[in-house]
């Protein structure tokens, strides 16, 4: 569904709460454990703390002047004004599905219609809140929606100074506004949380999904974000993983569907073997400087894919499948799948691996190591493109194109070689084709990393052949005769 409904439904599920002029009334709680329905736990005796036609109530449980009371809301259907439960509080439902609705726009004290220091539990029923929903106090914040609850929030939620907030397996919540997660930990375990608006998950902060998460608006994930086999995200706006003061890390078990643009930068996207990460586009880039990384063992699905910064890692069993895929900095390195209309490797970028592309390759960066890229299309080395073949005893082809392959005039070949390894006299395939057009700027023949090399331009392969060392050079000679001269001079007037 389009999350701009939870707005909608909030508003007609709480907009027959709306608060009329009436005296306002603090009514703060005296008891210790008790049931809310009980006049003589509240400051209000003999009134019980319940909106009428003449009073509204700001309800406060102290758990400072009371030692951590849990107060039970046992009334069929009430509302109040605001509500603020202080530190070491615990509010709960009597578990008989019970409605209570909070419809100020403000408390007394400041700061949310529900303000929460301390804990509130609801486990059937309803909780209607109108305005908006804070909770914070260094790990005191807790909110448990239960298996057979339901909180509506019509205006924003904030979760802050590790605060918890938890939507049990059958729980639901629903957020009009915007959800901030400032420094806490949200988790839908099992249950669905539905935000109208915009989702930041900022430093510290940790947001866990393994029920559903539905965002309306966009999401910033400044910290950590999981998503468990079991758990389905969907963004209506972008997604953007970037860090506030610290890495970044989005964990994908399940599924994540994100209608806009998804941008990683200076973060770590992983999608897991079973994973699915789907956007209308991807960028990746370090414009912060700092280091981006994405790596897919599962399934990653964009119209397409762009590396501006940063590196790509394909696992063997994933796949990147995109219109087209661009990486003008960093590296690539595919060991699983890519499959786009056509991929772009730009002068600053490396591209490297044993996997698969299904498109074609345009190559004006570098291509390292010493597997077999296989590409089920055709290759064209651009610009200054470089073929960087690492040579050993168990070196085999390069690249394998079931294609057509054309080489620039600017089009390099450098071999490397494994330490100590004596290539002379053997015959490394570096490229198979269907038919090929142009050759490395190279020449016939040439030096590198100690020996002479022959290129041959077959129908379908290129080969190359060490055969020879090094010569002394004349030079060289030329001054180890001088130094023996000298040598044989001063040995002889001695």
């Amino acid at each position: 569904m389009r999350f701009k409904q939870v707005a909608t439904t909030i508003v007609l599920t709480l907009g027959f709460f709306s608060c009329s002029t009436r005296a306002q009334v603090v009514a703060t709680w005296t008891g210790t454990n008790g049931s809310w329905s009980n006049a003589a736990n509240w400051s209000t005796n003999p009134s019980v703390p319940v909106n009428d036609t003449s009073s509204g109530y700001s309800v406060y449980i102290s758990g400072l002047s009371v030692d951590s009371p849990t107060v039970t809301f046992d009334l069929g259907v009430g509302s109040i004004t605001s509500l603020q439960t202080d530190f070491g509080a615990v509010l709960q439902d009597n578990g008989r599905a019970p409605i209570l609705n909070v419809v100020g726009s403000s408390t007394n004290f400041g700061s949310a219609p529900v303000t929460n220091y301390g804990t509130i539990n609801w486990r059937t029923g309803v909780l209607n809140v109108t305005g908006d929903y804070y909770q914070t106090h260094f790990g005191q914040g807790f909110t448990t929606i239960g298996d057979a609850a339901v909180l509506n929030v019509g205006g924003q939620f904030t979760s802050a100074q590790a605060g918890l907030f938890t939507v049990s397996q059958g729980g639901v919540t629903n957020v009009g506004g915007n959800f901030l997660n400032g420094d806490g930990t949200v988790g839908t375990i099992g249950g669905t949380l539905q935000v109208g608006g915009s989702y930041q998950n900022g430093f510290a902060a940790t947001t866990t999904v393994s029920g559903l998460l539905g965002i309306g608006g966009n999401v910033l994930n400044g910290y950590t974000f999981d998503i468990s086999n079991r758990g389905i995200v969907s963004v209506d706006g972008n997604f953007m993983n970037t860090p506030e003061m610290s890495p970044s890390t989005l964990d994908i078990r399940g599924a994540l569907n994100v209608a806009g643009l998804f941008t990683n930068d200076q973060g770590d996207v992983t999608v897991r073997s079973g994973g699915i990460l789907k956007s209308g586009s991807y960028v990746q880039s370090s414009l912060g400087g700092g280091n981006s990384s994405t790596e897919v063992a599962g399934t990653l699905l964009t119209s397409s894919y762009q590396q501006t910064g940063g590196d790509t890692t394909i696992d063997k069993g994933g796949i990147i499948s995109a219109n087209t895929f661009t990486a003008t900095s960093g590296m690539v390195t595919v060991n699983g799948t890519v499959d786009p209309a056509a991929v772009e490797i730009g002068p600053d970028a490396t591209l490297q691996g044993s996997g698969m592309i299904i498109g074609n390759l345009a190559m004006g960066g570098t291509m390292s190591g010493g597997d077999t890229l296989t590409v089920l299309g055709n290759y064209q080395q651009i610009g200054s493109g470089t073929l960087d073949a690492l040579m050993s005893p168990v070196s085999r082809v390069l690249l394998d194109i079931h294609g057509d392959a054309a080489l620039g005039c600017g089009s390099l070949l450098d071999l490397v070689l494994t330490d100590g390894y004596d290539p002379l006299g053997h015959t490394f395939v570096i490229m198979r084709y269907d038919s090929l057009v142009g050759r490395f700027a190279n020449g016939g023949s040439f030096w590198d990393d100690g020996y002479l090399w022959d290129i041959t331009y077959g129908q379908n392969e290129i080969d190359v052949t060490a055969v020879r060392t090094p010569e002394p050079r004349p030079l060289l000679m030329l001054g180890m005769g001088l130094m023996a001269i000298v040598l044989f001079k001063w040995l002889g007037h001695r």
